[in-house]
């Protein structure tokens, strides 16, 4: 539930941060000055939430230590309830008090493996001269059950300590960069806005106003404001594409509440475009495939592409997987880096204690300006990169997500071009003979993604003599050149 709560706080945080930006930008001197207020803002509001951060941590209980001395303390309380009114009391607890307490010692390991004690692990001396031995048995069994069901609590709430401060570091960290961004990178261009501002009135277009910023990327958004009955969207694209000497698209239309005015949004038409394939089959036997995966364009400079394999099949795998992706997706679109990202994923999957909760984690994020591809791999199969007849293959040694509180990805930053493709798959596809995939890949002709993705499912059934005895799940992506 933290987790649901801290992403909304999240995305609304940026959108809110975002509303203020665009709220400013009008083509003047002022602009440069709301701007400068608004980095400020943002800025104080980082420094609350690592506040909240450092002060939540500071509050937190601290961890029970798992050592000899706790054990002891069970040991002090079940002699204080069993041997009070004993008549050996004096002979055990005050005559041979070190006897006694040696022998309760050996009992330590079993405890610690068996998690309880029976008569036949109690040493030999100290069976012989307890007289309420099986009473005393009991006892200890009951405190230790209560001691390591606290243990286990403490645990489970030092482990969303870690959480949820990452979760306010990682706003902290996202408002911080946003300021820095906002303060620095977005330059006002002022000439090109009064010569786009004439060329639309010139058009017949009549604009309250025209400003165009640059963004983080490097890119230029422009924003016009206009009256809705001229409101020509795909005239105003072709003519600031014609001004700015780069291609727009109208990223977002908003109308007043009166119905009078409108602002176009216009940002820069990306480089490339990604066209997906996939294609799934579930285990012989399972109801359920454990394997999830999803890809979508976020904003208008990045496709993400997320395959996750859960542990075994069915709907325990199934319900791990799809966290696994739709917590990775969520947070890459709100803007987090990976590592960020990683690291609440995986612990959020190491708190499901309820059940087993692995799943590995196999993204491809494509920026569609720049051409690059980054992969993030979390003990996922390898992947593939066919470009101009050559095979490309992308592993990963870690372990899955979730089977540890903290873990390091494999990443790695690929340069893609137009008619690249990329291949994802799940390990259900390679089986136990994972080197016929990349050369299967390579010597293929089908250059539609969908027709290789089954190609390769139905090789991979093939192979594994027309039986799937694991989910089999393969996500394909082709690299295309945008074409307005």
């Amino acid at each position: 539930s933290s987790v649901i709560i801290f992403l909304l706080i999240s995305k609304n945080a940026l959108a809110f941060a975002e509303g203020m930006v665009y709220s400013a930008m009008p083509a003047d001197v002022s602009a440069k000055a709301a701007v400068k207020k608004i980095a400020e803002r943002l800025t104080a509001l980082s420094k609350s939430f690592f506040e909240m951060a450092e002060d939540f941590g500071k509050n937190m209980p601290g961890k029970i230590p798992d050592n000899t001395n706790d054990i002891m303390v069970l040991y002090d309380k079940t002699a204080d309830k069993v041997c009070r009114r004993c008549g050996m009391k004096f002979i055990c607890w005050e005559k041979e008090f070190n006897s006694t307490y040696d022998r309760l010692m050996h009992l330590n390991p079993v405890l610690a493996e068996k998690g309880s004690v029976e008569v036949s692990d109690v040493p030999q001396p100290f069976r012989v001269k307890c007289i309420k031995l099986e009473y005393f048995l009991q006892v200890l069994n009951k405190y230790y059950a209560r001691y390591r069901l606290d243990n286990m609590w403490v645990k489970q709430v030092e482990a969303g300590k870690q959480l949820v401060s990452r979760h306010l570091y990682g706003i902290s960290e996202i408002m911080s960069d946003f300021a820095e961004e906002t303060k620095n990178q977005l330059d006002f261009v002022p000439n090109p806005d009064n010569i786009l501002y004439l060329a639309l009135r010139k058009h017949d277009i009549k604009c309250t106003s025209v400003g165009s910023v640059k963004n983080e990327l490097g890119q230029t958004e422009v924003t016009v404001r206009t009256h809705v009955s001229h409101m020509y969207k795909e005239k105003i694209e072709d003519i600031t594409s014609q001004i700015m000497g780069r291609r727009f698209y109208a990223a977002k239309v908003h109308v007043s509440d009166d119905g009078e005015k409108a602002t176009v949004q216009l940002a820069e038409r990306e480089r490339f475009k990604v066209t997906a394939g996939g294609a799934v089959r579930t285990k012989d036997g399972s109801k359920s495939c454990g394997d999830s995966c999803r890809q979508q364009k976020i904003g208008h400079n990045r496709h993400i592409a997320i395959l996750s394999d859960g542990m075994g099949s069915g709907e325990n795998a199934k319900r791990q997987s799809n966290y696994a992706v739709e917590v990775m997706l969520r947070l890459l679109s709100c803007g987090f880096d990976r590592e960020c990202a990683v690291k609440i994923m995986n612990l959020s999957l190491y708190l499901r204690q309820s059940e087993e909760s692995f799943a590995t984690v196999d993204a491809a994020v494509i920026d569609l300006f720049e051409g690059n591809a980054d992969f993030i791999k979390i003990g996922a199969a390898a992947s593939y990169i066919k470009s101009g007849g050559k095979i490309r293959c992308i592993t990963s040694n870690s372990l899955p997500a979730g089977m540890l509180t903290d873990i390091t990805p494999c990443t790695e930053r690929v340069k893609i071009v137009p008619g690249d493709i990329i291949v994802m798959a799940s390990d259900g596809i390679c089986g136990a003979e994972p080197e016929w995939l990349p050369d299967y890949i390579k010597d293929c002709s089908a250059e539609n993604p969908q027709i290789l993705a089954d190609n390769i499912l139905k090789e991979a059934v093939l192979r594994n003599d027309y039986t799937a005895s694991d989910d089999m799940t393969v996500m394909t992506l082709l690299i295309e050149e945008e074409i307005a």
